[in-house]
């Protein structure tokens, strides 16, 4: 009993102690993002990439960006590929890569996508992540080595032809030793990784546009690597963001035929079909690094309750992505209204478009109860910051205020959550309690978000309470 009054003590105390301000303020950084300074290949398989580019270039000049870009290209440049399968290209001929792009428009499945049939009521998704898992997909098939296989990310603000805060395509290695782009952008033509930076680059307004360079494993801009439940092979069509794109696409891979698209298997010389590459389906799956098939309709009713709890969580951060792309069209449409001339149908377009949006993006908040606490604190702290700079009275303060009220309201019930399922220690509890005095003591006083923390501190402060003594407890029958 001592051992539990002097651990309820300890909480207590950090929960009204300021701690030191570089450790925790520091520990708390990192409870909301990760910061990678030096971002590894493991690191940007895993990695937000929006997160990261937004960190990677605040308060750099363009110059620097652009260094970093030169560094990045340099460093995947000087990868070496080496064949990780007895008979697997480690380049592809030149004349090949404009067969691929080619097939792009002759697939079925992309056809589909590019005509909508994909998309989501007033959400236009422009597939490009599909287009390059496809391309992934088709070079592996065509006994192409992985190693030989990357992906190439532009990440930052777009806008010409285009309005996107992030462009993907695949890039394979061919056999005059350069790395080429397979991006329909492009209207069918090969182009170089050279060429495909300066297009996008010339669209980026504020000259901090990062290039990545990846493993082709890596799925979308903020998630890891291609999962089943992010591609939807674990889901029903009606549950599933992308509307059964992907179970699509890995079905035809698995059924149909390259020649159907006007591709061939590349067999070297001096190798046999048998030895030079499996016809089968799973060595792409495994290759891609997932099993690909479509999870039949007695295997989801199958699902455990973490299955379904993972595709949940899953499924919100698809629809977190389909919100800021939202958030995107609502600033884009903000900022015509301010630089139109009232009384013109500029404005009254800008207006409807300010409209349409706000409402969506309201309407569109049921992802909030999937998130983890940290995620509800970050959505709730960039609110507060557009909230707070917009112009007074403006559609861009009455969205954030809204928006802002909704995340802190969300932010005590998501911890609760997430410290229940996760079974937190006493020692983990402490520490955010700790986290959380550090915020307060950073909070304009009365404001919602203050409050929240000062909730979940309290929160915190109790679960943390009653942890140390079920250990305490657990301790001693151990003894």
């Amino acid at each position: 009993m001592k051992n539990v009054k002097l651990i309820a003590i300890l909480v207590f105390g950090l929960a009204v102690t300021v701690p030191s301000a570089h450790s925790h303020a520091f520990r708390f950084c990192n409870l909301f993002m990760q910061q990678t300074p030096h971002p590894s290949e493991d690191d940007l398989l895993k990695a937000n990439l929006l997160e990261l580019q937004r960190r990677e270039t605040e308060g750099r000049k363009s110059r620097e960006v652009a260094k970093m870009n030169l560094e990045a290209q340099r460093v995947h440049e000087s990868t070496p590929v080496r064949s990780s399968f007895s008979g697997r290209l480690t380049t592809i001929p030149y004349a090949a890569i404009s067969k691929v792009i080619a097939s792009m428009t002759k697939n079925p499945i992309i056809a589909d996508a590019n005509a909508g049939k994909y998309n989501q009521p007033n959400v236009d998704i422009a597939y490009c992540f599909g287009r390059a898992a496809y391309a992934h997909f088709a070079l592996l098939k065509m006994g192409v080595d992985k190693s030989a296989i990357r992906k190439i990310w532009a990440v930052g603000p777009m806008e010409g032809d285009v309005n996107w805060q992030f462009h993907v395509a695949t890039i394979v290695r061919a056999d005059d030793g350069r790395w080429y782009v397979l991006d329909t952008y492009f209207a069918g033509e090969v182009v170089t990784l050279e060429r495909w930076i300066s297009t996008w680059r010339g669209m980026n307004k504020d000259g901090k546009l990062r290039i990545y360079f990846t493993d082709p494993q890596k799925f979308s801009v903020e998630l890891g690597t291609y999962d089943r439940v992010q591609l939807g092979l674990n889901l029903t069509r009606d549950k599933d963001w992308y509307k059964g794109f992907f179970a699509d696409l890995m079905t035809w891979f698995q059924t149909g035929s390259l020649e159907s698209v006007g591709l061939t298997r590349l067999i070297p010389p001096k190798q046999s079909p048998k030895t030079a590459l499996n016809e089968d389906f799973q060595p792409l799956a495994s290759d891609a690094g997932v099993s690909l098939k479509p999870a039949s309709e007695n295997e989801l009713l199958a699902r455990s309750p973490e299955d379904t709890r993972k595709s949940n969580a899953a499924q919100a951060r698809l629809d977190l992505a389909a919100f800021q792309k939202l958030e995107s069209e609502f600033s884009r449409a903000h900022r015509a209204y301010l630089n139109t001339r009232r009384g013109t149908q500029a404005e009254a377009d800008a207006k409807a478009e300010l409209k349409r949006t706000s409402e969506a993006m309201l309407s569109s908040l049921q992802f909030l109860g999937s998130l983890d606490y940290a995620d509800v604190g970050r959505l709730a702290h960039q609110a507060h910051h557009k909230y707070s700079t917009a112009p007074g009275g403006s559609d861009m303060e009455i969205l954030y205020r809204r928006l802002g009220e909704i995340y802190v309201h969300t932010f005590v019930p998501a911890f609760k959550t997430q410290v229940e399922r996760e079974n937190w220690s006493s020692e983990r509890l402490s520490q955010v309690v700790a986290d959380f005095g550090v915020q307060i003591t950073r909070s304009t006083p009365g404001t919602p978000m203050e409050l929240a923390y000062k909730a979940a501190q309290e929160l915190a402060s109790e679960i943390a309470v009653k942890a140390a003594s079920k250990e305490s407890l657990e301790y001693g029958r151990a003894e």
